[in-house]
């Protein structure tokens, strides 16, 4: 079964002023992302992985084409498409268990209900003990840690992560991929998951499915179906021999434009 659709999308921006050309984003985009998948969307920056992204999540909306989840097209923002933005997004004023909470309180939930779920969403993400700390007191892997229990916790259909671990430094971002990759291996993620990154690694770490974009505007290169078991390891020979296919994959965008 097939929980995202994305058919023959094209998103074309205005210009800024009547002088200004329009700005092609995105030309003729297809591709599925099946039930409980974790796809990845690589390429070049300014391709448009972050536009297809918004029209996902229903930010934006597309200027040709079709985008479908659980077979209805996809309107306005809901919590059943939820985002993990890079920067975070969280409430300063708000503590962990209340900014998990937040989207619970906005679909009604009873109290006694939202108090489990924001029990087990916290547990899930290794924050226990964490409960009562406010943002400004957390590291940036933990307050990503916090976004993704707070989208997780309203159980969205597809789960949308914009670059989620770019702002972090080098030991939280490898931290937090193989926390996620752990979760994965585990299967307690169970979850429809597209992710927007432009690390290669990062992709082969996490994903089932790799759509590979070309340079602006953003067509599908290839897709690239992940058969490595997990957890993954960087240095397996099979790991390296898809990241090296990748690598050129885009390299080759840098020569068709020469």
């Amino acid at each position: 079964m097939s929980r995202v659709v994305i058919e023959a999308v094209r998103k074309v921006f205005p210009g800024h002023s009547a002088r200004d050309e329009p700005v092609v984003a995105l030309e003729d985009v297809s591709f599925r992302v099946a039930d409980r998948e974790f796809c990845s969307i690589l390429g070049h920056s300014g391709c448009g992985k972050t536009t297809l992204l918004m029209l996902l999540a229903g930010f934006e909306q597309p200027t040709e084409g079709s985008i479908r989840v659980n077979d209805e097209p996809v309107g306005p923002p809901t919590w059943r498409r939820t985002v993990v933005f890079q920067d975070y997004a969280l409430f300063p004023w708000m503590t962990v268990e209340e900014n998990v909470s937040f989207g619970l309180e906005m679909k009604d939930v009873p109290e006694t209900e939202r108090r489990g779920i924001v029990a087990r969403q916290i547990a899930l993400v290794g924050l226990g003990g964490f409960e009562r700390r406010y943002p400004r007191q957390l590291s940036g892997g933990m307050k990503q840690r916090v976004s993704i229990a707070r989208a997780l916790a309203v159980d969205p259909e597809v789960l949308l992560m914009d670059e989620p671990f770019a702002a972090l430094d080098a030991q939280n971002r490898s931290r937090m991929q193989e926390e996620m990759g752990r979760l994965l291996a585990e299967d307690t993620l169970r979850k429809t998951m597209v992710l927007v990154t432009h690390s290669i690694e990062e992709a082969i770490l996490l994903s089932d499915h790799i759509v590979v974009l070309t340079r602006r505007p953003g067509r599908v290169k290839e897709e690239i179906r992940v058969d490595l078991p997990r957890p993954r390891r960087e240095a397996d020979p099979a790991f390296v021999a898809l990241k090296q296919r990748i690598r050129d994959l885009i390299h080759d965008e840098f020569e068709i434009e020469a």
